[in-house]
C-alpha cells in the first residue's frame, strides 16, 4: 500500500508532464496555422484591393467617356448588322461587369471567412494556453506537495532511525 502510495504523487506528475508538452505541441500548431491563414488572408486582400484599383478604373473611364447609355449606342447604329455588332459589345461589357462583381464579392466573402476562422483559430490558442497555464500550475502545486512530503517522511524516517538507534543501544546495555 505504501509503495502505491509513493508511485502515485510521481504518476500523476508525469501524466501531468505528458499533458503540459502535448498542449505546448498544441500550442505551436495553432500558431502555425494562425501564420498559415493571416498569409491566406493578407493573399485575399490584396486580391480585393487589385479587383478594387481595376473596378475604379473601369469607372473612371466610363466617367472620362461620358454617360453614354446603351440606349443611344443602339440607337446610333447605322444598319441591322451594326446593331447586332454593338448589342454583342454590350452583352459583352455587361458580362465583363457582372464577372468583375463577381469576383470582387467572391473575394469579400473569402476574406470573411479567413477572418472569422482566424478568429477562430486564436480563440482556440487561447483556450490552449489557458488549459496549459492550469496545468502547469497543477504541475507546481503537486511538486511543491510532493516535497512537503518528501520532507515529512525524511524526518519521520529520522525520527524512527533515532528510535532505533536508542532502542538498540538500550538493548546493548541491557545485555
Amino acid at each position: 500500500m505504501q509503495r502505491l502510495l509513493r508511485q502515485s504523487p510521481r504518476h500523476h506528475s508525469q501524466r501531468r508532464r505528458v499533458i503540459v508538452h502535448a498542449l505546448n505541441e498544441q500550442v505551436q500548431q495553432y500558431s502555425l496555422l494562425i501564420a498559415n491563414k493571416q498569409a491566406d488572408l493578407e493573399a485575399s486582400q490584396a486580391e480585393e484591393q487589385r479587383l478594387n484599383t481595376q473596378y475604379k478604373t473601369r469607372i473612371r473611364s466610363m466617367e472620362e467617356t461620358g454617360s453614354i447609355s446603351y440606349w443611344a449606342i443602339l440607337f446610333g447604329a447605322n444598319s441591322f448588322s451594326d446593331l447586332l455588332d454593338k448589342i454583342d459589345v454590350i452583352q459583352e461589357i455587361a458580362k465583363a461587369d457582372q464577372l468583375m462583381m463577381d469576383k470582387m464579392k467572391a473575394v469579400s466573402e473569402q476574406i470573411a471567412a479567413e477572418r472569422a476562422e482566424l478568429e477562430q483559430q486564436m480563440a482556440e490558442l487561447d483556450a490552449t494556453r489557458q488549459e496549459l497555464d492550469q496545468q502547469e500550475q497543477d504541475l507546481e502545486a503537486q511538486r511543491a506537495e510532493q516535497d512537503t512530503l518528501l520532507t515529512e517522511m525524511l524526518a519521520a524516517y529520522e525520527e524512527m532511525n533515532a528510535d532505533y538507534m536508542q532502542n538498540m543501544a538500550d538493548e546493548a546495555a541491557l545485555s
